[in-house]
């Protein structure tokens, strides 16, 4: 019942994001704090305070770029480069202290979290994750437009593999710091089962220490209990 809810929040106007925009807003919260936080797409840093999405304490909140998920398929390329241009400060800034940032991704800002933590070997709450951007830019039902003026444009989901698969999550398991873990909802119908699974395959052949978390609801109930759903995790 409760995957009804994602349902519903597809009536939402995502057809108006920018999908060739590389600019996104952050937040600086505590600077004695290591966590890192990637919003949804098409989640403000307003609304996800309104929701109480972030943790009590964070270093910074990152919203993800409208271009994350983009009709040209460079585009998301270019979203990860400048995200990572401000994450290795941030690395820097908090490795001075002794410490290694926590990464927590939610949605599609799992896109940046995973491909950052399994580069620099760091630890990752993984909520609501899909397994691949080209897959889900020409399955899920959130991005449905951007599918249909890609193929307007004469592109194949073949030109998305091309640029996007090597750089999604479910290639990007293997370096993840071991305190790592990933919560999935059975519901979800942004994230389709085909995509929750492959994501699940690889990481039991690949990291079978990292603990997944199945639980009962869609994806909007999974990003909004995900501090109840993660195992105890430590701002320290």
């Amino acid at each position: 019942m409760l995957g009804l809810i994602d349902c519903l929040s597809l009536w939402r106007k995502i057809d108006e994001l920018d999908d060739q925009s590389v600019s996104s807003r952050r937040k600086v919260g505590n600077a004695q704090s290591r966590i890192i936080v990637f919003l949804p797409w098409n989640v403000s840093i307003e609304t996800a305070e309104a929701l109480r999405l972030l943790p009590n304490s964070y270093f910074a909140c990152n919203e993800t770029p409208d271009g994350i998920v983009s009709s040209t398929p460079e585009v998301p390329v270019q979203c990860l480069a400048e995200a990572e241009k401000v994450f290795v400060q941030d690395l820097a800034t908090i490795r001075k202290s002794g410490r290694d940032p926590l990464l927590i991704g939610l949605s599609m800002g799992n896109f940046a979290a995973t491909y950052l933590a399994n580069k620099y070997h760091l630890d990752l709450i993984s909520v609501a994750s899909g397994h691949s951007g080209d897959w889900l830019t020409f399955n899920s039902p959130a991005s449905r437009h951007l599918r249909l003026k890609a193929e307007a444009a004469g592109l194949q989901e073949a030109d998305f593999v091309a640029r996007l698969h090597s750089i999604s999550p479910v290639n990007n398991l293997c370096s993840l710091g071991a305190a790592s873990q990933f919560i999935f909802g059975n519901f979800d119908h942004y994230i389709p089962q085909y995509s929750r699974d492959a994501l699940i395959a690889e990481l039991r052949q690949n990291r079978p220490d990292i603990p997944i978390v199945k639980v009962p609801f869609g994806h909007v109930v999974t990003i909004l209990l995900w501090k109840f759903l993660a195992h105890d995790y430590r701002d320290g």
